[in-house]
């Protein structure tokens, strides 16, 4: 082995520098291993190699490793430095085992807590218990899905800011690095590059990797650098090797152990100055000793070890847990950065505050935060946040989104629901798009701080080309009559006699400030009459007045009962008599598919000879979008209806055999008693208002005379349907606008400006 070693050295004397660059070595793992252990034998001895003397300039020794310093001069005296020390394979096990049999006196001068890695499992923040992305978190106070770095593949570089990034802007001091692994060099040499660290020892190429970065680390600190970070790798390489049970591992952890010890010294050496020590593994080992990256229990258990009292205490020595939702419930790796800028005092305000993390030492945050969306698609009325988390003892609550605070909560409050949040979208993307919200709790007014993002949520608006040729349009508010927004035309209930609970005002699709109108056939008057009449403000508005009538009429409607209609069917709305369905006109009505079960809706046009039929099966109390877009020049009919159970459902009716001509019933439909004429359209009833009474055959219903028009005999009678954001055309929409319109979820008013 000893020339394989030599050979090694010499290439790494003459191997070409780059700053900062980490320089792979496929030999290091064989190498390192050779040097601590017989490779044969389940037990080894603690290393004895004396440890040569700290470089703090460039060096490129076989126990140096490579890298650049930038200052020699000593440390000005009383300053506040930061030792963040990374242990990749101890585990919490591990320690715990040492620190009761005595064998880890250093650990043992630490408060040492339970800790977890890898993210939420299911979440947006799981991220693989790897080293790469462990130390990703743990250099930026942020998970996968913000730093971006998602395995050990080489090239990769921490996206969205860093510890040291954060301290150079802050003007701390100088920062400095040495590791043992490859991929961590690889990792922080955009950060090397970038000035953010201005020292980085790559120690990967040496002999015996943990000792070359104990002896850079000993000289970062007796230097001038603020905040040293050095990371150990060989407790994984024997782990995996020997087995988290073997001796080999126990002496494994021992032998670090007397490296913290030295460093420990190294910090004392300058009593003024002030150290905050910080001692974590980017990761856990599975139950073989593997780095399998698994989301399991074992490879997610890790540890944080502090010189300075906890914030929250609860995990200082506890016992593991017995599934991955109780260790939530202490630190995290995302936590180490955001202690190490509280010490600094360069926390981000709140409104700045993205990280994940939170300061363990000072201020206590909130934690286990988490954030549920109802729905990604925020065009769906109601669409809201909850956010939750387990709030510390004391401090309000302040909650911000996106930087602005908007709410604030008393002590103790451990959950708020923003129902804002879809107006928030809606204004911030007026023509729709895709948005990750940004959620911040303080508790208190310091900096217990805790950032979460929400999965990327989507609005998409109605098409603006919507609002053109829309010449009747009833948005319905909260009183009656409602008002046609476009001034074309009235609706009223058919007879002014007729009693008012014949139509009332109900909830509507699109959350708390919509309405809608439900009609019941079950309310008539004296000349037989029930519904609501729309009436055009002239001839010439009514649409089927034209001798090839091109239009489109759209709405939505609500079946409010868990069967459909038994022993016929319930007109929605049309201008023709629908006692037969060959009469002259146009007709949408409810069906039951089968009795007291399904409904289905149909389209129906006709000239008194030849008529044409299509339908679709709707759910019950269920919001849908009916449209029909007619188009008299070429007989033809679409229509269309979104249904949020059975999804979208369309046809085309085919009238070649239909004149068009006789679809206007102001002057082609016989008159019926009582009116003259009708150029009126029935919303739920028929053009005559009177569809129930005209029905004379033994299968229809009757007007129940004796109960004064409220009939208890036929059950189809009391039927009722709900209305909203009745529209008409005067052109033919398109399928992309009329899907705008019901995956919106939003009122026609807004593409009209009001």
């Amino acid at each position: 082995m000893e020339p394989l070693i030599q050979d090694l050295k010499e290439k790494n004397k003459t191997r070409s520098r780059r700053l900062g660059r980490a320089i792979v070595m496929s030999l290091a793992l064989a190498i390192a291993l050779a040097g601590c252990f017989d490779g044969g034998s389940d037990s080894s001895s603690a290393s004895s190699a004396a440890p040569a003397s700290p470089d703090t300039g460039t060096g490129t020794g076989p126990g140096a490793g490579t890298g650049t310093g930038t200052d020699d001069t000593p440390a000005q005296a009383g300053v506040s430095r930061v030792l963040v020390v990374g242990l990749d394979g101890v585990t919490y096990g591990a320690l715990q085992a040492g620190l009761a049999n005595n064998t880890l006196p250093n650990f043992a001068r630490l408060k040492v807590s339970l800790a977890y890695s890898g993210g939420a499992p299911g979440g947006q923040t799981q991220q693989a218990n790897l080293h790469t992305p462990g130390w990703a978190t743990l250099l930026s106070g942020n998970w996968a899905n913000l730093h971006q770095v998602t395995s050990d593949a080489t090239g990769l570089a921490i996206q969205g800011g860093s510890v040291f990034e954060a301290l150079k802007a802050k003007g701390t001091g100088a920062n400095g690095a040495a590791v043992a692994s490859a991929n961590i060099a690889g990792l922080l040499a955009s950060q090397h590059d970038s000035n953010a660290l201005d020292t980085l020892y790559d120690c990967s190429g040496s002999a015996v990797a943990d000792d070359c970065v104990t002896q850079q680390a000993l000289g970062l600190i007796a230097g001038t650098y603020t905040t040293v970070v050095a990371q150990y790798h060989a407790a994984t390489d024997v782990a995996l090797a020997y087995g988290v049970n073997s001796s080999s591992y126990a002496n494994s952890v021992k032998r670090l152990d007397d490296a913290i010890g030295r460093l420990l010294a190294e910090t004392a050496k300058k009593p003024d100055d002030k150290w905050l020590v910080v001692l974590t593994s980017a990761y856990g080992l599975s139950a073989t000793g593997s780095v399998d990256g698994l989301p399991l229990l074992p490879e997610s258990t890790t540890f944080i070890a502090l010189n300075q009292a906890f914030n929250n205490a609860a995990g200082v020595n506890a016992a593991a847990p017995a599934t991955l939702s109780a260790l939530y419930a202490y630190p995290s790796i995302a936590d180490v950065t955001p202690t190490v800028l509280a010490y600094f005092n360069a926390t981000p305000p709140p409104a700045a505050y993205t990280l994940y993390g939170s300061e363990l030492v000072g201020d206590q945050a909130v934690s286990q935060l988490n954030v549920a969306l109802s729905t990604t698609n925020f065009n769906q009325p109601g669409a809201n946040a909850t956010l939750s988390w387990t709030a510390p003892d004391t401090g309000a609550i302040s909650v911000l989104r996106d930087g602005e605070v908007i709410a604030t909560l008393p002590a103790g409050t451990a959950r708020y629901v923003d129902n804002g949040l879809r107006d928030y979208i809606t204004g911030l993307y007026r023509q729709g798009g895709t948005h990750t919200v940004g959620y911040t709790v303080q508790a208190g007014a310091g900096g217990g701080l805790r950032a979460i993002r929400s999965a990327p949520l989507s609005y998409v608006p109605i098409l603006a080309s919507v609002a053109n040729g829309l010449f009747v349009y009833y948005p319905f508010g909260d009183t009656l009559p409602a008002i046609d927004a476009k001034g074309s035309s009235t609706l009223g209930l058919f007879a002014s006699d007729l009693d008012p609970a014949a139509g009332v005002v109900v909830d509507g699709p699109f959350g708390a400030n919509s309405h809608g109108l439900k009609v019941s056939l079950k309310y008539t008057d004296a000349g037989n009459q029930e519904g609501y009449a729309l009436t055009f403000n002239g001839q010439a508005l009514d649409p089927t007045n034209a001798a090839a009538p091109v239009f489109s009429v759209g709405f939505w409607t609500r079946i409010p009962r868990d069967s459909c209609i038994v022993g016929g069917d319930y007109p929605l709305m049309g201008n023709k008599n629908f006692k037969s369905g060959a009469n002259p006109g146009f007709a949408m009505a409810i069906y039951g598919v089968a009795a007291g079960t399904g409904c289905t809706l149909r389209v129906n046009f006709a000239d008194n000879t030849n008529r044409v039929d299509s339908s679709a099966a709707v759910s019950n109390n269920q919001w849908v979008y009916a449209a029909v877009t007619f188009d008299g020049v070429s007989k033809m009919a679409n229509w269309y209806v979104y249904d949020p159970i059975l999804g979208l459902r369309t046809g085309a009716l085919n009238g070649a055999s239909i004149d068009m001509s006789k679809l206007y019933t102001g002057l082609n439909a016989a008159p019926i008693s009582g009116k003259n004429g009708y150029a009126s359209w029935g919303l739920g009833t028929d053009g005559t208002g009177m569809y129930y009474y005209n029905q004379t055959d033994a299968n229809r219903p009757k007007w129940n005379v004796a109960t004064g028009g409220v009939t208890t005999a036929t059950p189809s009678r009391d039927y009722d349907a709900a209305f909203t954001e009745l529209a008409f055309w005067n052109r033919l929409l398109t399928p992309a606008e009329v899907a705008s319109i019901y995956q919106s979820q939003m009122p026609l008013s807004t593409v009209l400006g009001n």
